[in-house]
């Protein structure tokens, strides 16, 4: 088994095998990458798929392995904004809503409660938002990463998450209050 130190000069090379491990090593990078755009699983899915096919015919595009997420995530995110243009009058449907586990009014929210309204918050936003709120939260990457990705500075992504996350906030204790 190629160790996961040599499985990306190994890609660049063309080797089917390392490809498919780093297929497997990325595969819910890219698929919530995707998801964060399209909100389907389904065709989350499916836009991974051909993600990956067109990471293997352009794999004379990565010149550098150390930036195989990066590039990956490029396509991931261009996929989505193709299949998002393609079907650009069809709605778009939201993930589906868990039924809530509420309790008396004064007892908080539970755990379960709030990822609930945080991810209908968040399913809410528009998708470059969206997309800023998964990439750094979900997938952790940097605000280096992300400005690469998303081709802002460093310093906006900074300033962008500082708002979505001030207006996150406001948003949920609203729903708290609202609930209580």
């Amino acid at each position: 088994m190629t160790s996961t130190h040599d499985w990306p000069e190994k890609v660049i090379m063309g080797d089917r095998k390392a490809f498919g491990e780093m297929v497997e090593e990325t595969k819910y990078f890219v698929f919530n990458i995707l998801f964060s755009h399209v909100r389907d699983a389904a065709v989350a899915e499916d836009l991974s798929q051909e993600t990956y096919l067109k990471a293997f015919s352009s794999l004379n595009g990565l010149k550098n392995p150390n930036k195989i997420n990066s590039w990956l995530a490029s396509i991931a995110h261009h996929t989505a904004i193709d299949w998002m243009r393609a079907k650009k009058n069809a709605t778009q449907p939201s993930i589906a809503e868990e039924p809530a586990d509420r309790r008396t009014p004064v007892q908080a929210l539970s755990h379960r409660e709030r990822e609930t309204v945080v991810r209908d918050i968040v399913n809410t936003l528009p998708p470059r938002e969206r997309e800023l709120i998964v990439l750094r939260y979900m997938e952790a990457l940097s605000y280096k990463e992300i400005a690469a990705l998303l081709k802002m500075t460093a310093t906006a992504v900074g300033e962008k998450l500082c708002r979505l996350r001030r207006r996150l906030e406001a948003e949920i204790l609203q729903h708290k209050e609202d609930i209580l």
